[in-house]
């Protein structure tokens, strides 16, 4: 099949356009391999706010969208700590939410640039947890979004 990298060159500047719709199928195919190669292995994340751990991240359901964020005992009980975003209050309890909770998916890129990326990643494009462990580490703002083992 090919590499990713050499893939992704020949599907975004090919002058054949076959050529393009084939590295474009042969992306997806990568794709469909690592989407199968995950599943039954919920995926998890470490948060970060001003470079210091204050929860996890996970997925409640294996690559099926739904995802659960909770702070650390530790950092709830640090005198002063704040809250990621206004819509995660402080609190013990997890946030359960059945898809990516918006204020993660907030953080991915849109658009074309979304596309391009999980391509170049080698995601579906229905990852946004993959996704947001790729490019979490990067994003706008005080928070990142590490990948992390299962505890």
């Amino acid at each position: 099949m090919g590499d990713r990298e050499s893939l992704n060159a020949l599907a975004e500047r090919a002058q054949n356009p076959h050529w393009r719709e084939q590295a474009q199928v042969a992306l997806d195919l990568y794709g469909h391999l690592d989407f199968l190669s995950k599943v039954g292995r919920p995926r998890h994340a470490r948060v970060r706010f001003h470079g210091r751990d204050v929860g996890t991240l996970e997925e409640t359901i294996s690559l099926g969208g739904a995802t659960r964020f909770t702070y650390f005992a530790a950092y709830l009980a640090i005198p002063g700590a704040r809250p990621i975003a206004p819509n995660l209050r402080l609190r013990p309890e997890p946030y359960e939410c059945d898809t990516l909770h918006p204020f993660f998916a907030n953080l991915l890129p849109e658009g074309a640039l979304y596309t391009r990326t999980a391509r170049r990643l080698g995601l579906k494009r229905s990852d946004r947890f993959g996704m947001l462990l790729h490019v979490g580490a990067d994003v706008m703002g005080a928070v990142e979004v590490l990948p992390a083992e299962p505890s």
